[in-house]
């Protein structure tokens, strides 16, 4: 369970947070740029970025922008620069 329960829209309303958006939106940028992933990769990378979030916004809520930064950080660290 995150510890990061609520997320800002970019029209400012505060909703759930859900990791599974993440995957799910790495999931078709993945097929968007015809690249192979798998379900644990994209689990495991999930779990890093919401690690990383949870570590930078433990006092505060988080944008869309911000969450969306560190997938592009996480997909760039594994070398998935086409995807992000």
């Amino acid at each position: 369970m995150s510890t990061v329960q609520q997320i800002k829209k970019r029209n400012g309303e505060i909703v759930f947070f859900d990791p599974e958006k993440i995957t799910r939106a790495m999931q078709k940028a993945f097929q968007a740029s015809r690249s192979l992933s798998d379900e644990t990769k994209l689990k495991s990378l999930t779990n890093e970025i919401v690690a990383q979030v949870e570590k930078a916004f433990a006092d505060r809520v988080p944008s869309v922008e911000d969450i969306q930064n560190y997938v592009e950080w996480a997909l760039m660290k594994d070398g998935f620069y086409d995807v992000a």
